[in-house]
């Protein structure tokens, strides 16, 4: 869907400070040498610095609310609760919102899982808005639920409950997710290529997951 736009593939599918997607070279922020900037849109980040450099997390849910819910004609509450589970994981709000340092401190000695996981869920977290654009937002909703859940347990990891059981929840859990990309390709919301590109990833991450089990280390 975007080898035609972003070639070099080094590209987030969502800016990384207020979450609308990057649908387009025009959307990409400016480095300081007037380069694309593939983290961010030009709306937060231009000439190699943020526009609104001391605008809060909250302040960036609150606007990108509106501007999503004007975007897809949601209501407001709808948009908000949307992008008040995207904004906390984005790379400029990881370490305010905690998410980032929970995760890392679980995964630290791991970093292929905590690496892959995070290329999953954001290129995933790209697709939950997608389809929310199509107007289906219950389905869209269930594999935002997917993803979380998934978040959650991998934050929780430790090596008490990498048991057998605990794994297979994970591993439930992303057949699961691979179920929901599928049905999306079958109504049309994802072409054949994206969803074996994410299909692909999910299964190498499984491989990396089963390692990690395998050998019991954290």
């Amino acid at each position: 869907m975007f080898d035609d736009i972003f070639m070099d593939n080094d590209w987030n599918p969502l800016c990384q400070s207020c979450s609308l997607p990057l649908v387009h070279k025009d959307f990409c922020g400016t480095n300081l040498d007037n380069t694309l900037n593939h983290d961010y849109c030009r709306l937060c980040y231009l000439n190699g610095k943020f526009t609104s450099e001391n605008i809060t997390m909250q302040e960036i849910i609150k606007s990108s609310s509106l501007i999503f819910s004007v975007m897809k004609d949601y209501p407001y509450t709808k948009a908000e609760m949307i992008v008040s589970m995207l904004v906390p994981r984005l790379k400029r709000w990881r370490d305010i919102s905690g998410y980032d340092k929970r995760l890392k401190n679980q995964l630290k000695s791991e970093s292929r899982l905590y690496v892959k996981w995070f290329a999953i869920e954001e290129r995933s977290l790209y697709f939950v808005i997608h389809i929310a654009g199509k107007g289906d937002f219950l389905f869209s909703r269930r594999l935002s639920i997917t993803i979380n859940e998934i978040s959650e347990k991998l934050i929780n990891i430790d090596e008490k409950n990498i048991s057998a059981f605990y794994f297979k929840e994970i591993n439930d859990l992303l057949d699961s997710m691979q179920v929901l990309f599928n049905l999306s390709m079958d109504k049309g919301y994802i072409f054949e290529k994206e969803f074996r590109e994410i299909f692909d990833e999910i299964n190498n991450f499984k491989k990396i997951l089963s390692d990690l089990f395998r050998n019991k280390t954290i």
